[in-house]
Formats: structure tokens, sequence, C-alpha cells
């Protein structure tokens, strides 16, 4: 298994200890606060080049026909950077991709969709790598795996919802308060529960996460032979603490058993709010067909 995180500033891109960066694009990606015009992306991959680690470039929006022009025409630059992969979750970028037998370099990321082996094996088909949902038992994730073209976020907020709409400037405007700042993370809390998650409204729409960071530990030696890439989603994190974090899963997944031990304790000391979300629980079928 291959480390990547999401990238936060150019500056301290050689302080990144993981084997690749995840690049937003400034245009067409969703992660939130920290993305990058073309030529920072063009500098990226160079000293990607250079340092031997990965690019990736995050792609993930979903793409209205009046965009498309724009978009191919921003790829077919990309394209001679020699960028390693693309995430997407809109299938133009994989016409696109096919239309030039690229598609190898494609990571689908549909958030929670890709929930089954069938599911990964049906896009390994169309020559897809995907993104395995994040609301899976540590029994299901494992099965998933076996596709053998999985990525997985082992760590970060994750992203649960998400809505073209403005509804922080709906519900502000609804509720006579001033205007937000789009790009502001902002904490979203239910009557009826103590957690507060994770709110940003950007270009795109808004998005919400979960209230914990998602924590991948104890499973570590059980999935890095099964998956292609492990994630930590840096969104939210300080710089100087996502580098710490890079640096103790890079560890782990060097070490043996005791150092996945000691990754629990230290992760906890740079901030106990982890949790294993869906890890020991069982998906539930609502409904099966006749």
């Amino acid at each position: 298994m291959k480390l990547l995180a999401d990238l936060l500033s150019i500056k301290r891109l050689k302080d990144y200890q993981a084997d690749g960066v995840i690049i937003a694009d400034s245009e067409y990606s969703c992660f939130p606060r920290h993305s990058f015009t073309f030529e920072e992306v063009k500098e990226i991959v160079s000293s990607c080049k250079e340092n031997h680690k990965t690019a990736v470039l995050n792609i993930d929006a979903i793409i209205g026909e009046d965009e498309l022009f724009p978009f191919f025409k921003k790829l077919e630059k990309y394209l001679e950077l020699g960028i390693d992969y693309y995430i997407f979750g809109d299938f133009s970028v994989f016409t696109f991709f096919r239309e030039r037998n690229e598609e190898e370099r494609l990571i689908y990321d549909p958030k929670t969709l890709i929930a089954s082996r069938g599911d990964a094996a049906f896009y390994k088909n169309l020559g897809l790598k995907v993104a395995i949902s994040s609301e899976l038992s540590l029994e299901e994730i494992l099965e998933v795996a076996e596709a053998g073209n999985g990525m997985l976020e082992i760590y970060g907020h994750h992203q649960i919802f998400y809505s073209k709409r403005s509804l922080i400037s709906n519900f502000f405007e609804h509720s006579g308060l001033a205007g937000i700042s789009e790009g502001v993370r902002y904490s979203l809390k239910e009557e009826t529960r103590k957690d507060e998650y994770p709110i940003i409204q950007e270009g795109r729409g808004t998005f919400i996460y979960t209230s914990y960071r998602f924590a991948l530990i104890d499973e570590l030696p059980l999935l890095k032979e099964k998956l292609l890439f492990g994630r930590i989603n840096t969104a939210f994190l300080e710089e100087s603490e996502a580098l710490q974090i890079i640096s103790l899963y890079k560890e782990a997944l060097a070490g043996d058993a005791m150092e996945t031990k000691k990754l629990q304790e230290k992760l906890v000391s740079i901030n106990p709010n982890i949790g294993r979300g869906f890890l020991d629980k069982k998906s539930v079928l609502l409904k099966e067909e006749s």
C-alpha cells in the first residue's frame, strides 16, 4: 500500500513523508480550503518527479454541461505534465481519458458507493481504481479490497454530505444573520446530539464532515497488502499536525505489529478526537429484491 496525503501547501512539500501527494485543483476539486492553480500544480508535479513521489490530482467535482469545454481543455494541459493519477467523481472524466487510452490513471471516488467486491470489480474491468466506502465494517472493507484496485481513507474527517446548494447562506438569510465567509469552517450541531460536525460552503456547494477523525490503526497489518493506496485526509488539520500524522503512519506501515500499537497512543497525543467509524459494525440490508 502506498501512503497518499492531501497537500496543504507548496512550501512544505518536501516535508511530506508520504509516498505521494494529492493536489486539489482550484477549479474542479471539492477538497476544502487548500487548492492549487495550474501553474502551482505544474510546480508541485515537477517537484514530485524530482523526489520520486506519486502525484495525484484531485478533480472530484460534479461537472456541469456548460463547464465541459473549458474543463476538457484544462485536462489536456494536465496530461502534458505527466501526472500519475487523477481522483474523479464525474464520468465525463472517464470519457475524456478513455478516448485517449489513459483510464488506468483514474481513481473513481463516489464517496460511499463502492461498498462491495462486485462494485470494485465492475470498475476494475473498466480499467479504474476506486475509493472504497468509509462506511463499511472491517470485514466488508477486506472483502472489497480483494478486488485489488482500492484506495481507502485511513485517517481524517470523512465527507458525509454534499449539496451543490449554498445551504449556509440560505440558513443565514432565513435567520436574518450577517453574510457568511465562503471557505470558512463552521460547526453544525443537532439539537439531540452533542457532536459538532464541520460544515463548509465554497463555490462548488456545501459539505459536511464527520465530527471525529477516523483513524484506522490496528487494521493496518491486515490491509496494507490488499490496498493500492491509503489516504490521509488532511482537511481541517494544521499542516504541522498533518506532517506528524503522515510520519507516524509511514513508520507504522514500514514496521511490525508493535509499531502499530504505538501508533494509537501517538495519534491520541496529537488529537484525542479520533474514532473507528463503522469498522466494528455490520451493514444492515434494509430491503432485498424478491
